[in-house]
């Protein structure tokens, strides 16, 4: 019977997820939570090394280090690259779960 295939269809298309879909999604999820957690360990240690950076940029010795000032910029502009992703991925894992 051709019958039963196409009353399987139509309940796979309706808000239900079929079981391999919500397999697929919650791979999906699982990458996105560890990229997300990922991004936010990075941006903990960017912030760190920046203010002991900071820290050493105020001395008298670390205010004429050009070394430094050149090291904080680099941080600086990691610290936006990571935060842009951790938004992108952020907002991507919010839509996932929005799915489930």
């Amino acid at each position: 019977g051709g019958k039963e295939n196409a009353d399987t269809a139509t309940q796979s298309s309706g808000t239900k997820l079929s079981y391999e879909e919500q397999k697929e999604l919650n791979k999906k999820l699982k990458k996105l939570e560890r990229r997300v957690a990922d991004c936010e360990s990075e941006i903990e240690q960017t912030e760190s090394a920046i203010a002991i950076l900071e820290a050493r940029m105020a001395t008298p010795e670390g205010a004429s280090d050009r070394a430094l000032y050149e090291q904080h910029q680099k941080l600086k502009q990691q610290l936006d690259s990571v935060m842009e992703e951790w938004d992108a991925v952020s907002t991507e894992l919010e839509a996932v779960r929005k799915e489930q």
